[in-house]
């Protein structure tokens, strides 16, 4: 998922723990709901990625850190657009065959399409599909003429091992330079697991080792089972989005990217 320069800053600080306020009296629907503790190497200083949320501008110059209520001296302050963090975006596409009713899976590559089209220079991006096997079509790549061709001719068929596609989504972020990586995983599905050799528990064990949001979009068909889902977006502090309607899913997209 991609990180709003407007809703992001990144603060670099020497003391663990810390917590940045905003110096001013905030708006009441100014509220931090995110506070990611992994630590980028920087010459021995420790880096936190702080979201922000629900307001249209932020200036680095307002921003202090206090630890037990004494600022933190030496900290510096950039939005997440200047910054040197590399966003991670695993896509998980269910390829299974109910993704062949009412062209879902057309309006699924439509949306990836639109998805990594729109991404930032500093957004890598990696693509899996999932029915009977998990497929990886793509490794983490910042290139979208990389990406794009691995979209099409993609065929709906068999079963949905969904649980082992997130379990090689996560073991993604475990593999050289994508271990620094602010990981995220946008999983889209209209069905429910009936074909991985993992548990509901070992994937959200797995994305929860690697510290990735896990965002599911899901079409809701019959045999759509919403559940599993709620848990692990829950417990990965992601976004849970359903559509009856595949035409719908490029705008879903697109909120995840808003978050």
């Amino acid at each position: 998922m991609r990180r709003r320069a407007l809703l992001f800053a990144l603060v670099s600080v020497m003391a663990l723990g810390a917590l940045p306020v905003l110096a001013q009296d905030a708006p009441p629907d100014i509220e931090i709901v995110d506070i990611n503790t992994t630590r980028y190497r920087d010459d021995g200083r420790t880096t936190m990625v702080v979201q922000f949320q629900n307001f249209e501008s932020i200036d680095p110059s307002e921003v202090v850190v206090l630890e037990d209520g004494v600022v933190v001296p030496d900290v510096e302050v950039t939005t997440i657009e200047e910054s040197a963090v590399d966003v991670g975006v695993v896509l998980l596409i269910d390829t299974s065959g109910s993704m062949r009713q009412n062209d879902a899976l057309v309006a699924a590559q439509d949306a990836a399409r639109t998805f990594i089209t729109e991404k930032r220079p500093q957004d890598f991006i990696s693509l899996i599909t999932f029915d009977d096997e998990v497929t990886l079509l793509a490794p983490f790549t910042e290139n979208s003429a990389v990406l794009l061709p691995r979209i099409e001719n993609l065929e709906a068929r068999g079963d949905t091992a969904l649980y082992d596609a997130i379990i090689e989504a996560s073991s993604l972020y475990r593999r050289g330079r994508s271990a620094d990586f602010q990981p995220n995983i946008i999983l889209l599905t209209d069905g429910a697991d009936d074909g991985s050799q993992g548990s509901l528990e070992t994937a959200l064990a797995a994305a929860e080792e690697v510290g990735a949001r896990v965002f599911a979009i899901g079409i809701e068909t019959p045999a759509f089972d919403p559940d599993p889902l709620r848990q692990i977006v829950g417990a990965t502090d992601g976004l849970f989005l359903t559509t009856p309607e595949p035409s719908q899913l490029s705008g879903l997209y697109s909120d995840i990217k808003r978050e």
